[in-house]
């Protein structure tokens, strides 16, 4: 049982113990057992009520395993874990690197992610050597076709950064659009328009 329907079982019981005693007091009713019946269920809803609370509280605060789409964590995890792998593909971070990750984050979700989860984000990265594809083809059943384009769009940015995208980097954003599951058509739009408004040019 969720820690909310608990709560909402504790209150409840709460209420009713009160009434319960309430009206043996009052006389309302003599029988004894609605007494007894009353401190029972005043005890049981105090400790139902707590323990309600409790799991609340833990449920908001504790790190949450499900994913489902559409899900803004799930979508920024993604989002920042792929601009980083596009970083520290040489196995380096620079500043201006981490500088161009945190902004690129901040115009695409309109908030902004400190450097310091940059850097120790990337930094656990190259350590474990994640395979950033993988990982999308893992997640991308739950991200919506609006968070995808976001993220080919902000893969765009940051591999774009030095005004050329070479053979190389187009093979990344082909991984990344595979892994993602973006359709082709969809994927070639979003790139056209993406370098022209850039005035960006692709060298061979």
């Amino acid at each position: 049982m969720g820690g909310i329907r608990v709560l909402a079982t504790g209150i409840t019981l709460l209420i009713l113990g009160f009434i319960a005693i309430g009206a043996y007091q009052t006389h309302s009713v003599t029988d004894p057992l609605v007494m007894t019946g009353g401190s029972v269920a005043l005890g049981v809803g105090v400790l139902l009520t707590l323990l309600g609370f409790l799991s609340s509280v833990f449920q908001e605060f504790s790190p949450k395993t499900g994913i489902h789409r559409g899900d803004t964590a799930i979508f920024s995890h993604t989002l920042i874990r792929c601009m980083i792998a596009i970083t520290v593909a040489d196995n380096e971070l620079e500043d201006e690197e981490v500088k161009a990750v945190a902004s690129v984050f901040k115009r695409v979700t309109g908030s902004p992610v400190g450097e310091k989860i940059i850097r120790e984000t990337a930094g656990e990265m190259m350590e474990s050597g994640v395979d950033i594809i993988s990982e999308l083809k893992n997640t991308q059943s739950s991200l919506d076709k609006s968070s995808k384009e976001k993220i080919i769009i902000a893969s765009l940015y940051i591999l774009a950064a030095d005004g050329i995208m070479d053979e190389g980097e187009e093979m990344f954003l082909e991984d990344i659009r595979d892994g993602l599951k973006v359709p082709m058509g969809r994927f070639n739009k979003i790139k056209k328009d993406f370098l022209a408004s850039r005035n960006l040019t692709k060298r061979g």
